[in-house]
């Protein structure tokens, strides 16, 4: 039997002019029933572009709430488990709890930002001092972020480490096993 459905992904690498070209010659050059878009760092011209095609679609898994409010999403709880992962680390002796992230990513990706929002919540709700954050140095995608010498050494002042992704705990790891930590 001759399949009816197809799948097609296609990699945009977060850049939105990018994926706004990928999603016109995917709309325009196939039978398109309806599209799963992981959203980039600023998706609103594709999905202005979905809407006016009146292409069906659904963002995930961490579309901004404050751009895609009125839009089909589905995403991870970032809230959730920021808060019972903080809980966690609180319940097991830790008071100097960091986060460590890249860039401006607490302010520009709103999955970082909801971590972070609900981290720095559940640390001053236990009355728990919010240190500042530790910046990794490069940025999403980047499978070769680093710590800076300078900051590695806060690392050794703290009892445990929130990581905004899976990358910069990477990073951290290797920072720390390179100088003792």
């Amino acid at each position: 039997a001759a399949l009816s459905e197809q799948v097609v992904a296609q990699e945009h690498n977060g850049d939105a002019a990018t994926e706004l070209t990928v999603v016109r010659q995917l709309v325009m050059g196939a039978q398109v029933d309806g599209i799963v878009l992981w959203p980039g760092l600023n998706s609103s011209a594709t999905v202005d572009f979905l809407k006016q095609e009146d292409i069906p679609f659904v963002l995930m898994p961490e579309p901004d709430i404050d751009i895609h409010h009125r839009h089909s999403t589905v995403n991870a709880d970032d809230a959730g488990a920021s808060t019972c992962l903080v809980q966690h680390l609180i319940e097991g002796g830790n008071r100097r709890i960091g986060f460590a992230s890249w860039g401006t990513a607490i302010s520009s990706h709103s999955g970082v930002r909801q971590r972070y929002r609900h981290y720095t919540t559940a640390l001053s709700q236990a009355g728990l001092d919010v240190p500042d954050p530790i910046h990794v140095e490069g940025s999403m995608g980047d499978d070769n972020m680093d710590l800076a010498p300078d900051t590695v050494h806060r690392l050794a002042d703290l009892d445990a480490l929130f990581c905004a992704t899976d990358v910069v705990a990477g990073a951290v790891v290797s920072r720390c096993a390179e100088a003792g930590i």
